[in-house]
């Protein structure tokens, strides 16, 4: 820019918490500025995991269906856990290789939503399925909303990379559970009680079964597919506009 005004406009730099010493026998934490971003860099680096995240969205769900919601699960979550873990170095390293590593995390987590409603088909008796799934993505929810109420106050403790540590180290050990626990199908699980077993399967087999198959682009000419379509873009748009812009605009000087 030809400008410093325009420069000062620009360069609206991200706050880390960075750790520095202090002459006063207390010892203090300062916020200085690591990363000199332009506020366009700051918003390409929040949005850009959900360019890979809706691109992918029906591509990780035909995985799901293809190759089980277990396997899907448990690579997703565990390739998720790695590029959290290396993201710190990388964005220090290149901000291209961070917003490269963004997009990927979000297609790594593009199928899962659609892994646990082919779960809950599977696991799920046929009254229970309704609670059980709002119970799955409600937990996300809370997921998400535990993560904003304490990152805060472990980026101001800790510094900021262990925002992105802890996250990873608990899916390490959350995939290794997962890995040894969780069978595709309540046939293939061992400890199943054999009363649940048979409760399953005989609300699962009791369900209708299409004769036909439905053309995919014909779902696209009801008008309900439409409503929910409209419902859950703009749902999603609000909830995880305020979630990825509110934690800014309360870190905006004045």
């Amino acid at each position: 820019m030809n400008s410093n005004n325009s420069s000062e406009l620009e360069a609206e730099k991200s706050q880390c918490p960075v750790e520095s010493s202090s002459n006063s026998s207390e010892p203090e934490i300062f916020l200085k500025n690591e990363f000199s971003w332009t506020e366009k860099q700051e918003m390409l680096l929040l949005g850009c995991y959900y360019y890979g995240y809706v691109i992918f969205h029906m591509v990780g769900g035909w995985i799901g269906f293809k190759f089980g919601f277990k396997k899907l699960l448990f690579w997703s979550s565990l390739i998720g856990a790695f590029i959290n873990l290396v993201f710190p170095f990388s964005i220090r390293l290149s901000f291209t290789f961070g917003v490269a590593l963004r997009i990927a995390l979000g297609i790594s987590h593009s199928g899962s939503s659609a892994a646990m409603t082919e779960a809950w088909s599977k696991w799920a008796p046929q009254d229970e399925k309704s609670f059980l799934l709002n119970f799955i993505f409600s937990g996300m929810t809370f997921g998400l909303l535990l993560t904003n109420l304490a990152g805060g106050w472990i980026i101001q403790s800790f510094n900021w990379p262990v925002i992105f540590y802890i996250p990873a180290i608990c899916t390490f050990f959350w995939a290794a559970i997962w890995h040894f626990r969780v069978s595709e199908t309540p046939e293939k699980h061992k400890t199943i009680e054999k009363e649940e077993l048979d409760l399953i399967i005989s609300t699962r087999s009791g369900q209708k079964t299409m004769k036909k198959k439905i053309s995919f682009l014909k779902l696209f000419t009801y008008l309900p597919v439409w409503g929910f379509i409209i419902g859950c873009v703009g749902k999603d748009f609000a909830a995880f506009t305020a979630m990825q812009m509110f934690p800014m605009y309360m870190n905006r000087k004045g």
